[in-house]
């Protein structure tokens, strides 16, 4: 129950910095927006082939 609680306040407060730290960017919604999508795009494709690769290793080296 407490780590339960632990893990929701960590989201709160992660959150809410999210927009305060955004209030601060002297850039305008939209290039904020692609930019973070842009980011995101390159971790999600990175851990992708990261992962494909390594599910590659695993197969090849415990047949």
């Amino acid at each position: 129950m407490t780590k339960t609680y632990f893990k929701y306040f960590l989201a709160l407060l992660l959150f809410g910095l999210n927009g305060i730290v955004a209030s601060h960017i002297t850039m305008n919604s939209y290039e904020i927006v692609f930019t973070r999508t842009l980011i995101d795009a390159i971790f999600i494709i990175g851990g992708a082939i990261l992962r494909e690769t390594l599910d590659l290793y695993i197969k090849k080296h415990l047949e």
